[in-house]
């Protein structure tokens, strides 16, 4: 494997390995892009070994040296953007609503603005009413992978789930185990 892909997959088994045990809808992360050169070609090379898993990587933001990258599970994400209540969220805020590809366009778009879209948080699968208190700058009782609103005992739970897969994940890559091969072992 290319020293490119192995920094790459490292960025991406530290920031999403949630999300690739299937635990999580999707995640973010941000790398620099004179830190990996060639990331089109480490994203493509990605999305074939990952599409297999109904995983795929997308840019969600690129400006100057820095990329913000959006990884989700295809099937996870369309269920949980399906749900009445998630649906009227994002009706309200104008984004489609009838086709995954349009409505992450839409969040694309949205992040290409001065401001930021703060309902991003349904896109990473954090909790409706969560993200609603956030919007609203309520006051959080943790702060975790996202802010807490709610259930703060199920919520400790999830992190402590999130926190076990990135440990597990990063000790066996940096035991010079590949991506696909901790895809399959965590089927």
């Amino acid at each position: 494997m290319k020293e490119i892909y192995r920094l790459f997959q490292k960025k991406l088994v530290t920031y999403c390995s949630p999300t690739l045990s299937h635990l999580k809808v999707a995640s973010l992360f941000a790398i620099d892009k004179r830190e990996i050169e060639n990331y089109q070609e480490c994203i493509r090379y990605f999305n074939r070994s990952l599409r297999t898993y109904q995983l795929s990587l997308m840019i969600l933001k690129n400006k100057q040296n820095r990329l913000l990258i959006y990884l989700y599970h295809y099937n996870q994400l369309k269920y949980l953007l399906s749900k009445k209540e998630i649906k009227l969220f994002l009706h309200e805020r104008h984004y489609p609503t009838n086709c995954l590809h349009a409505t992450l366009g839409r969040l694309k778009c949205n992040l290409m603005s001065d401001s930021f879209p703060h309902e991003i948080g349904i896109f990473l699968g954090y909790p409706l009413y969560d993200v609603n208190c956030f919007i609203n700058q309520k006051k959080c009782k943790y702060v975790g992978y996202w802010k807490v609103y709610g259930n703060l005992k199920n919520a400790k739970k999830q992190f402590e789930r999130y926190e076990c897969a990135k440990r597990t994940m990063c000790h066996k890559i940096d035991k010079g185990c590949m991506l696909t091969e901790l895809l399959n072992f965590s089927l």
